[in-house]
């Protein structure tokens, strides 16, 4: 599977440019991003390894699954509108795939709830390839293995 460049995943996510997509990375979904980073990037940097690149079969598998990942999405919107912090997660046994999953659905519930709130900043929910939710995930999906691949 081939790993989409800067400039390939920005015109795709419909971002201006790799700085524009960092800025929403750091002020929208920054919470997903640096619990991606912590819980599965650091221990491969640690041991000084690359990160195993993603899959078709982690792509599809997420897609696939889109109708059970929107409701997890609905409901870490409503947990963030109840003020629900994050939960503990034992991530140990985690494989790859659920690091994704994991990312995916933490990212579009910030996004989500940031456009509702801060109507202003630039966001994925306003875009209409959001819209399609098979579409969204598979997008999210190739965001999470470019910047796992970074």
């Amino acid at each position: 599977m081939a790993l989409l460049s800067r400039r390939e995943l920005c015109k795709l996510m419909e971002f201006d440019s790799w700085a524009d997509l960092k800025v929403w990375l750091s002020d929208v979904i920054g919470a997903a991003y640096r619990e991606l980073k912590r819980d599965f990037l650091r221990d491969y940097d640690r041991r000084g390894e690359q990160v195993p690149p993603g899959s078709e079969h982690i792509k599809y598998g997420l897609v696939r699954r889109y109708p059970e990942l929107e409701a997890k999405v609905e409901k870490r919107v409503r947990e963030l509108e109840d003020g629900v912090t994050d939960r503990v997660v034992n991530k140990s046994t985690w494989k790859n795939c659920h690091h994704y999953q994991h990312f995916v659905v933490r990212a579009i519930a910030l996004d989500r709830l940031s456009a509702r709130n801060n109507p202003e900043k630039n966001h994925i929910a306003t875009r209409q390839w959001a819209r399609d939710p098979v579409k969204l995930v598979a997008i999210m999906y190739d965001l999470t293995n470019t910047i796992c691949h970074d």
